[in-house]
């Protein structure tokens, strides 16, 4: 039962129209940790969020790219604990992901506009939904780190 739920799951990841534009696996550095970007250097989201730039969140977005890398490979969800960080509450809509952190709302702008509609040629309707779906994502890992799934 198991390997068919993981089978199932794995499947729709990679049905998902964002896998398309912003490839895993995702970083960040230490000179933008609050920026997330994917494997070919395409900036995926950044942070406007005072917290971010105080430096108070680093430790979650680490624990937030570990949880999508994990998502994405279908492998076991890190070990929140190891970022001594708990995340909370993700929400998204237009084209902003929210979660609390340390009693703290950050945001996180999904970006890749420019690329969307400029190199990829994308319509604008279309360069919203990969943006709305990108995001979607990001706040089903951040509920993944606070449930019981395992996968």
């Amino acid at each position: 039962m198991t390997a068919v739920f993981f089978f199932a799951k794995f499947v729709a990841m990679n049905n998902a129209n964002w896998t398309k534009y912003f490839i895993p696996p995702f970083h960040n550095d230490a000179i933008c940790v609050d920026t997330i970007w994917d494997s070919t250097g395409n900036r995926t989201t950044s942070s406007n969020s005072d917290a971010a730039f105080k430096g108070t969140a680093d430790a979650h977005f680490q624990a937030i790219v570990a949880a999508m890398n994990a998502k994405v490979n279908g492998t076991a969800k890190p070990d929140m604990m190891s970022f001594g960080c708990p995340v909370y509450e993700g929400t998204q809509s237009d084209a902003v992901v929210k979660f609390k952190a340390d009693g703290q709302e950050i945001e996180l702008d999904v970006r890749g506009w420019g690329f969307l509609t400029g190199s990829k040629r994308l319509n604008p309707n279309d360069a919203a939904a990969i943006q709305d779906e990108f995001g979607k994502f990001i706040v089903d890992c951040i509920h993944w780190i606070n449930s019981d799934e395992d996968f």
